[in-house]
Protein backbone atom coordinates (compact mmCIF):
# COMPACT_ATOMS: atom_id res chain seq x y z
CA UNK A 1 0.00 0.00 0.00
CA UNK A 2 1.44 3.70 -0.78
CA UNK A 3 0.90 6.48 1.42
CA UNK A 4 0.87 9.84 0.90
CA UNK A 5 1.59 12.09 3.86
CA UNK A 6 0.63 15.64 1.97
CA UNK A 7 2.81 17.90 4.25
CA UNK A 8 3.40 20.16 1.23
CA UNK A 9 3.02 23.82 1.55
CA UNK A 10 -0.47 24.53 -0.44
CA UNK A 11 0.65 27.74 -1.72
CA UNK A 12 3.59 26.48 -3.67
CA UNK A 13 3.83 24.55 -6.31
CA UNK A 14 7.89 23.93 -6.59
CA UNK A 15 8.56 20.68 -4.45
CA UNK A 16 12.28 21.94 -3.74
CA UNK A 17 10.96 24.59 -2.04
CA UNK A 18 8.42 22.93 0.05
CA UNK A 19 9.87 21.03 4.02
CA UNK A 20 7.46 18.45 5.08
CA UNK A 21 6.44 19.34 8.47
CA UNK A 22 3.23 17.94 9.50
CA UNK A 23 0.53 15.09 8.78
CA UNK A 24 -3.04 17.00 7.57
CA UNK A 25 -4.12 13.95 5.38
CA UNK A 26 -3.27 11.01 4.14
CA UNK A 27 -4.85 9.62 0.66
CA UNK A 28 -4.08 5.67 0.60
CA UNK A 29 -3.74 3.95 -2.78
CA UNK A 30 -3.88 0.25 -3.19
CA UNK A 31 -1.39 -2.13 -4.51
CA UNK A 32 -3.00 -2.54 -7.50
CA UNK A 33 -2.49 0.72 -8.03
CA UNK A 34 1.41 0.60 -8.06
CA UNK A 35 3.39 -0.93 -11.04
CA UNK A 36 6.48 -3.51 -10.21
CA UNK A 37 5.35 -4.02 -6.70
CA UNK A 38 7.66 -6.47 -4.60
CA UNK A 39 6.65 -8.63 -2.27
CA UNK A 40 10.00 -9.17 -0.67
CA UNK A 41 11.51 -6.21 0.85
CA UNK A 42 15.21 -5.62 -0.66
CA UNK A 43 18.19 -6.81 1.46
CA UNK A 44 21.04 -4.70 2.39
CA UNK A 45 24.51 -4.39 0.81
CA UNK A 46 26.92 -2.11 0.77
CA UNK A 47 26.98 0.74 -1.89
CA UNK A 48 29.90 1.09 -3.86
CA UNK A 49 30.70 5.22 -3.73
CA UNK A 50 34.11 5.04 -5.84
CA UNK A 51 32.51 3.13 -8.57
CA UNK A 52 29.52 6.01 -9.16
CA UNK A 53 29.14 7.89 -11.73
CA UNK A 54 28.93 11.92 -10.40
CA UNK A 55 26.94 14.11 -12.74
CA UNK A 56 28.83 16.92 -14.34
CA UNK A 57 26.65 19.32 -12.68
CA UNK A 58 25.14 19.50 -9.01
CA UNK A 59 22.91 22.46 -8.27
CA UNK A 60 21.11 22.83 -4.72
CA UNK A 61 19.31 24.91 -2.52
CA UNK A 62 20.10 26.35 1.42
CA UNK A 63 18.72 24.75 4.33
CA UNK A 64 18.12 27.37 6.73
CA UNK A 65 18.07 26.48 10.20
CA UNK A 66 17.65 29.45 13.00
CA UNK A 67 20.35 28.25 15.53
CA UNK A 68 23.01 27.55 13.20
CA UNK A 69 25.42 30.47 11.34
CA UNK A 70 26.73 28.56 8.53
CA UNK A 71 24.56 26.93 5.41
CA UNK A 72 24.05 23.46 4.64
CA UNK A 73 23.05 22.54 1.10
CA UNK A 74 20.62 20.09 -0.01
CA UNK A 75 20.36 18.52 -4.05
CA UNK A 76 17.45 19.97 -5.97
CA UNK A 77 14.82 17.42 -6.97
CA UNK A 78 15.05 19.11 -9.94
CA UNK A 79 18.89 18.42 -10.67
CA UNK A 80 18.24 15.17 -9.67
CA UNK A 81 15.03 14.68 -12.76
CA UNK A 82 17.28 16.75 -14.95
CA UNK A 83 20.46 14.19 -14.57
CA UNK A 84 17.91 11.13 -15.22
CA UNK A 85 16.78 12.65 -18.21
CA UNK A 86 20.52 12.88 -19.54
CA UNK A 87 21.31 9.74 -18.32
CA UNK A 88 21.56 6.80 -21.63
CA UNK A 89 21.87 3.87 -19.11
CA UNK A 90 19.26 4.26 -16.85
CA UNK A 91 18.43 1.06 -15.04
CA UNK A 92 14.55 0.32 -15.78
CA UNK A 93 13.09 1.79 -11.84
CA UNK A 94 15.28 5.05 -11.71
CA UNK A 95 12.72 6.95 -13.87
CA UNK A 96 9.47 5.30 -11.74
CA UNK A 97 11.53 6.17 -8.51
CA UNK A 98 11.90 9.99 -9.06
CA UNK A 99 8.73 10.34 -10.36
CA UNK A 100 7.42 8.33 -7.31
CA UNK A 101 9.09 10.93 -4.87
CA UNK A 102 6.30 13.85 -6.43
CA UNK A 103 3.51 11.84 -5.72
CA UNK A 104 3.80 9.96 -2.98
CA UNK A 105 5.69 9.71 0.14
CA UNK A 106 6.13 6.10 0.39
CA UNK A 107 5.34 2.81 -1.13
CA UNK A 108 5.89 -0.07 1.13
CA UNK A 109 8.76 -2.43 0.10
CA UNK A 110 9.67 0.11 -3.34
CA UNK A 111 10.32 3.45 -1.91
CA UNK A 112 10.72 4.91 1.50
CA UNK A 113 10.45 8.66 1.27
CA UNK A 114 14.70 9.51 1.08
CA UNK A 115 13.76 12.07 -1.56
CA UNK A 116 12.33 14.75 0.43
CA UNK A 117 13.95 16.19 3.63
CA UNK A 118 11.59 15.63 7.14
CA UNK A 119 11.32 18.60 9.84
CA UNK A 120 12.43 15.86 12.38
CA UNK A 121 15.17 15.52 10.64
CA UNK A 122 15.77 19.34 10.96
CA UNK A 123 14.88 19.21 14.73
CA UNK A 124 18.10 17.19 14.99
CA UNK A 125 20.38 18.79 13.73
CA UNK A 126 19.45 21.97 15.71
CA UNK A 127 19.23 19.65 18.80
CA UNK A 128 22.67 18.70 18.55
CA UNK A 129 24.08 22.21 17.71
CA UNK A 130 22.32 23.90 20.58
CA UNK A 131 22.25 21.50 23.33
CA UNK A 132 25.18 18.31 23.09
CA UNK A 133 28.77 19.55 23.96
CA UNK A 134 31.81 18.81 21.97
CA UNK A 135 32.54 15.66 23.94
CA UNK A 136 29.37 14.04 22.65
CA UNK A 137 30.20 14.90 18.90
CA UNK A 138 33.88 14.32 18.13
CA UNK A 139 35.84 11.38 17.63
CA UNK A 140 32.63 9.14 16.86
CA UNK A 141 32.16 6.30 14.41
CA UNK A 142 28.31 7.09 13.44
CA UNK A 143 25.51 5.48 11.51
CA UNK A 144 22.55 7.52 10.40
CA UNK A 145 19.61 5.29 9.63
CA UNK A 146 17.58 5.73 7.18
CA UNK A 147 19.15 8.80 6.00
CA UNK A 148 17.51 10.37 2.94
CA UNK A 149 18.85 13.87 2.67
CA UNK A 150 21.07 12.81 5.97
CA UNK A 151 21.08 16.00 7.09
CA UNK A 152 21.37 15.27 11.08
CA UNK A 153 25.00 12.60 9.62
CA UNK A 154 26.36 15.42 7.15
CA UNK A 155 26.11 17.93 10.33
CA UNK A 156 28.74 15.18 11.91
CA UNK A 157 30.60 14.95 9.87
CA UNK A 158 31.18 18.89 9.29
CA UNK A 159 31.10 19.33 13.39
CA UNK A 160 34.21 17.92 13.06
CA UNK A 161 36.92 16.32 10.98
CA UNK A 162 37.87 13.03 13.53
CA UNK A 163 34.05 11.74 13.17
CA UNK A 164 33.42 8.75 10.82
CA UNK A 165 29.61 8.63 9.71
CA UNK A 166 28.03 6.00 7.56
CA UNK A 167 24.68 6.48 6.07
CA UNK A 168 22.01 3.76 5.36
CA UNK A 169 18.79 4.20 3.19
CA UNK A 170 16.35 1.37 1.83
CA UNK A 171 16.79 3.09 -2.03
CA UNK A 172 20.08 2.46 -3.68
CA UNK A 173 18.92 5.74 -5.75
CA UNK A 174 18.60 7.60 -2.91
CA UNK A 175 22.16 7.27 -1.88
CA UNK A 176 23.25 7.57 -5.85
CA UNK A 177 21.14 11.06 -6.46
CA UNK A 178 20.37 13.06 -3.22
CA UNK A 179 22.66 11.68 0.29
CA UNK A 180 26.41 10.99 -1.32
CA UNK A 181 25.66 14.68 -3.44
CA UNK A 182 24.66 15.96 -0.16
CA UNK A 183 27.70 15.07 1.68
CA UNK A 184 29.82 16.26 -1.20
CA UNK A 185 28.36 19.92 -1.11
CA UNK A 186 28.46 20.01 2.48
CA UNK A 187 31.83 18.45 3.05
CA UNK A 188 34.08 18.12 0.39
CA UNK A 189 33.46 20.58 -2.40
CA UNK A 190 32.03 24.11 -1.92
CA UNK A 191 29.55 25.19 -4.45
CA UNK A 192 29.27 28.75 -5.67
CA UNK A 193 26.85 30.88 -4.68
CA UNK A 194 25.38 32.78 -7.17
CA UNK A 195 24.04 35.39 -4.13
CA UNK A 196 27.32 35.24 -2.34
CA UNK A 197 29.69 37.40 -4.06
CA UNK A 198 32.04 37.06 -0.56
CA UNK A 199 32.37 34.08 -0.44
CA UNK A 200 35.59 32.71 -2.25
CA UNK A 201 35.62 29.05 -3.36
CA UNK A 202 38.36 26.72 -2.23
CA UNK A 203 39.00 28.45 1.62
CA UNK A 204 36.74 27.67 4.16
CA UNK A 205 33.43 26.06 3.93
CA UNK A 206 30.42 25.80 6.52
CA UNK A 207 33.62 26.03 8.69
CA UNK A 208 35.45 23.55 7.34
CA UNK A 209 38.65 23.51 4.60
CA UNK A 210 37.47 22.63 1.71
CA UNK A 211 39.65 21.29 -1.72
CA UNK A 212 37.45 22.44 -4.68
CA UNK A 213 36.49 21.65 -7.90
CA UNK A 214 36.32 23.57 -10.92
CA UNK A 215 33.17 26.32 -9.75
CA UNK A 216 31.26 27.64 -12.39
CA UNK A 217 31.09 31.86 -12.11
CA UNK A 218 29.04 32.84 -9.75
CA UNK A 219 26.17 33.47 -12.21
CA UNK A 220 25.83 29.94 -12.58
CA UNK A 221 26.62 29.56 -16.28
CA UNK A 222 29.79 28.76 -18.37
CA UNK A 223 28.83 30.10 -21.91
CA UNK A 224 32.32 28.50 -23.49
CA UNK A 225 30.62 24.97 -22.86
CA UNK A 226 27.11 26.30 -23.16
CA UNK A 227 25.36 24.31 -25.96
CA UNK A 228 22.41 26.44 -27.33
CA UNK A 229 20.76 23.64 -29.76
CA UNK A 230 20.94 21.21 -26.74
CA UNK A 231 16.98 21.06 -24.82
CA UNK A 232 17.13 21.84 -20.91
CA UNK A 233 14.25 19.78 -19.21
CA UNK A 234 12.96 21.68 -16.14
CA UNK A 235 15.11 24.95 -17.44
CA UNK A 236 13.43 27.52 -15.34
CA UNK A 237 13.83 25.18 -11.42
CA UNK A 238 17.34 24.41 -12.40
CA UNK A 239 18.26 28.28 -12.40
CA UNK A 240 16.33 28.58 -9.43
CA UNK A 241 18.34 26.94 -7.78
CA UNK A 242 20.43 28.82 -4.90
CA UNK A 243 23.82 27.17 -5.43
CA UNK A 244 25.86 25.75 -7.96
CA UNK A 245 28.66 23.34 -8.58
CA UNK A 246 30.61 22.00 -11.17
CA UNK A 247 31.98 18.28 -11.44
CA UNK A 248 34.55 17.98 -13.92
CA UNK A 249 35.51 13.83 -15.17
CA UNK A 250 38.89 13.91 -13.74
CA UNK A 251 38.11 15.58 -10.72
CA UNK A 252 35.50 12.89 -9.47
CA UNK A 253 37.21 10.24 -8.80
CA UNK A 254 39.47 12.31 -6.33
CA UNK A 255 36.10 13.72 -4.73
CA UNK A 256 34.62 10.06 -4.22
CA UNK A 257 37.76 8.49 -2.52
CA UNK A 258 37.66 11.76 -0.41
CA UNK A 259 34.17 10.77 0.74
CA UNK A 260 34.69 7.54 1.19
CA UNK A 261 37.60 8.03 3.57
CA UNK A 262 35.44 9.05 6.41
CA UNK A 263 32.02 7.64 4.92
CA UNK A 264 30.41 4.37 4.48
CA UNK A 265 26.76 4.03 2.38
CA UNK A 266 24.62 0.70 2.81
CA UNK A 267 21.22 0.47 1.38
CA UNK A 268 18.32 -2.78 2.03
CA UNK A 269 16.01 -3.25 4.76
CA UNK A 270 17.24 -3.59 8.95
CA UNK A 271 17.12 -7.06 8.88
CA UNK A 272 20.00 -8.13 6.99
CA UNK A 273 22.26 -4.61 7.56
CA UNK A 274 24.54 -6.25 10.18
CA UNK A 275 25.23 -8.91 8.01
CA UNK A 276 26.20 -6.58 5.59
CA UNK A 277 28.31 -4.55 7.56
CA UNK A 278 30.10 -7.38 9.49
CA UNK A 279 29.11 -6.35 13.08
CA UNK A 280 29.62 -9.16 14.88
CA UNK A 281 32.84 -7.73 17.51
CA UNK A 282 31.57 -5.24 19.90
CA UNK A 283 33.98 -3.00 19.14
CA UNK A 284 32.68 -2.00 15.35
CA UNK A 285 29.97 -1.26 16.11
CA UNK A 286 28.85 2.52 16.43
CA UNK A 287 29.38 4.75 19.09
CA UNK A 288 26.63 6.70 18.00
CA UNK A 289 22.71 5.87 15.81
CA UNK A 290 20.89 9.14 14.66
CA UNK A 291 17.68 8.86 12.83
CA UNK A 292 14.27 10.90 12.04
CA UNK A 293 10.89 10.30 10.78
CA UNK A 294 11.75 6.09 10.81
CA UNK A 295 9.04 5.79 13.84
CA UNK A 296 6.22 5.99 10.78
CA UNK A 297 5.07 2.62 10.85
CA UNK A 298 3.93 0.46 13.15
CA UNK A 299 4.84 -2.74 11.37
CA UNK A 300 8.26 -1.14 10.42
CA UNK A 301 8.95 -0.22 14.73
CA UNK A 302 9.88 -3.69 15.42
CA UNK A 303 12.82 -3.67 12.42
CA UNK A 304 14.33 -0.37 14.04
CA UNK A 305 14.80 -1.40 17.81
CA UNK A 306 16.39 -4.82 16.43
CA UNK A 307 18.60 -2.36 14.34
CA UNK A 308 19.35 -0.50 17.08
CA UNK A 309 20.22 -3.45 19.37
CA UNK A 310 22.43 -5.00 16.55
CA UNK A 311 24.81 -1.73 15.73
CA UNK A 312 25.13 0.17 18.87
CA UNK A 313 27.90 -0.46 20.83
CA UNK A 314 27.68 -1.51 24.39
CA UNK A 315 27.82 -0.16 27.00
CA UNK A 316 28.24 3.25 26.22
CA UNK A 317 26.73 3.39 22.70
CA UNK A 318 23.93 6.31 22.35
CA UNK A 319 21.17 6.87 19.34
CA UNK A 320 18.81 9.69 18.81
CA UNK A 321 15.25 8.92 17.34
CA UNK A 322 13.97 12.09 15.96
CA UNK A 323 10.18 11.60 15.07
CA UNK A 324 6.17 12.62 16.03
CA UNK A 325 4.30 11.22 18.90
CA UNK A 326 1.53 9.71 16.20
CA UNK A 327 1.73 9.13 12.31
CA UNK A 328 -2.34 9.29 11.87
CA UNK A 329 -3.67 6.20 9.74
CA UNK A 330 -0.23 4.51 9.49
CA UNK A 331 -0.03 3.39 13.41
CA UNK A 332 3.36 4.54 14.12
CA UNK A 333 4.74 6.93 16.43
CA UNK A 334 7.19 7.87 19.05
CA UNK A 335 4.40 6.06 21.61
CA UNK A 336 4.23 2.77 20.08
CA UNK A 337 7.88 2.89 19.14
CA UNK A 338 8.63 3.24 23.34
CA UNK A 339 6.24 0.47 23.55
CA UNK A 340 8.87 -1.78 21.43
CA UNK A 341 11.90 -0.51 23.01
CA UNK A 342 10.33 -1.91 26.55
CA UNK A 343 9.21 -5.29 25.30
CA UNK A 344 12.25 -5.73 23.30
CA UNK A 345 15.74 -7.82 24.70
CA UNK A 346 18.53 -8.56 22.12
CA UNK A 347 20.40 -12.08 22.02
CA UNK A 348 22.45 -11.42 25.50
CA UNK A 349 18.65 -10.73 27.39
CA UNK A 350 19.66 -6.85 26.98
CA UNK A 351 17.38 -3.94 26.54
CA UNK A 352 17.33 -0.47 25.24
CA UNK A 353 15.93 2.43 27.32
CA UNK A 354 14.65 5.55 26.36
CA UNK A 355 14.74 9.41 27.60
CA UNK A 356 12.90 12.26 25.99
CA UNK A 357 15.49 14.85 25.66
CA UNK A 358 13.10 17.58 23.10
CA UNK A 359 9.95 17.89 21.98
CA UNK A 360 7.76 20.88 20.80
CA UNK A 361 4.19 22.09 22.41
CA UNK A 362 2.02 20.35 19.91
CA UNK A 363 -0.09 23.28 19.26
CA UNK A 364 -1.75 23.39 16.60
CA UNK A 365 0.21 20.55 15.07
CA UNK A 366 1.83 16.82 15.30
CA UNK A 367 4.42 17.10 18.12
CA UNK A 368 7.37 16.11 17.36
CA UNK A 369 9.70 14.51 19.98
CA UNK A 370 13.71 13.70 19.94
CA UNK A 371 14.51 10.50 22.21
CA UNK A 372 18.35 9.57 23.76
CA UNK A 373 18.31 5.57 23.52
CA UNK A 374 20.92 3.91 25.97
CA UNK A 375 22.10 0.39 27.01
CA UNK A 376 20.14 -0.41 30.40
CA UNK A 377 22.66 -2.26 31.27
Amino acid sequence: MAFRFNFSNPDSDNEDEQLDTGIQAISLKTESEVEHVESDRMQAAKFDIEAMKLPDTLQADRVTMSSIAYTMYKRTLADVKFQIARQDDLEAEQTPMIEMAGNTDLIKGIYEGGFKTWECSIDLVEFMHTKMDDSSLTNKKVLELGCGSALPGIYLLMRHESNQVDFQDYNEQVLQYITIPNIILNTVVAPSEASAEDEEPGIEHNGLPQDNANILDHDGQDDEDEDEDEPHADEEEMDSADAELEISETQAPDILSKLSQRSQCYFGEWQSLTNAMNLSDNLNKYDMIVTSETVYSEESIPGLVKVLQNTLKKPDGVAYVAGKTVYFGVGGGILPFCACVDATKDKENHKLKYQSVFETSGKNTVKREILKITWDI
